[in-house]
């Protein structure tokens, strides 16, 4: 099914609270859109923010065939658009470099790492423990596909972690080694500094007492 969202049916929430008194979002303000999120919620998004009647708790998974904008009006000018590269012809018009690190780039900075850390961050800002969220991880993999198909995806995402570990230690160890050698010259230029006003404050002394 196709759902038409208009840009005047998006209004700003704190939470599933609406906040009152701001208008709706406007063609205008879509150049200051960044980000596009889906949000489950057992609340509906009122000024009270009272729960859904009905609202079953469980599992929740909903397929995006494609996402992109409408116009209710005609364009008042054709113009031919160049045609969108396909991702074999982006990833063939990659720079070498690119091409060779990207397998290795995508177990570090992927969109599904990066994913899973910020549902990690968040389930420790519930006060979740490392235990809480491994058996929460297993409990949904087992309801996916079975104890068999669990285990595997558990191993296979070990791996990856280790693997985005090692990949992002030597960058870790980089970046520590620049933080370090940036107040190493800090301290030496504060050193220096302070050398040099000592050494002018004591040469007007030197002075008289030579005079």
């Amino acid at each position: 099914a196709t759902v038409n969202l208009p840009f005047d049916a998006f209004r700003l929430v704190r939470g599933p609270r609406l906040v009152p008194g701001v208008p709706p979002l406007s063609a205008a303000q879509t150049n200051e859109t960044y980000q596009i999120s889906l949000v489950v919620s057992k609340f509906e998004v009122s000024e009270t923010g009272a729960a859904l009647p009905g609202f079953e708790e469980g599992l929740f998974a909903m397929r995006l065939h494609e996402l992109g904008t409408f116009s209710t009006r005609p364009p008042p000018f054709s113009r031919s658009m160049p045609r969108a590269l396909s991702e074999r012809e982006q990833a063939k018009a990659a720079p070498p470099l690119l091409r060779l690190l990207r397998p290795l780039l995508g177990l570090v900075f992927g969109e599904p790492t990066r994913r899973r850390r910020a549902a990690t961050r968040l389930l420790e800002a519930r006060g979740s423990s490392r235990l809480q969220r491994a058996r929460l991880g297993w409990a949904w993999r087992v309801a996916a596909g079975g104890p068999l198909v669990a285990a595997r995806k558990t191993a296979a995402l070990g791996l990856k972690d280790a693997g985005g570990f090692a990949l992002s230690l030597p960058v870790r160890l980089l970046f520590k080694l620049i933080v370090w050698s940036s107040k190493m010259v800090k301290t030496i230029i504060r050193a220096l500094t302070l050398l040099a006003e000592e050494r002018k404050e004591g040469a007007p002394a030197a002075n008289a007492a030579s005079a």
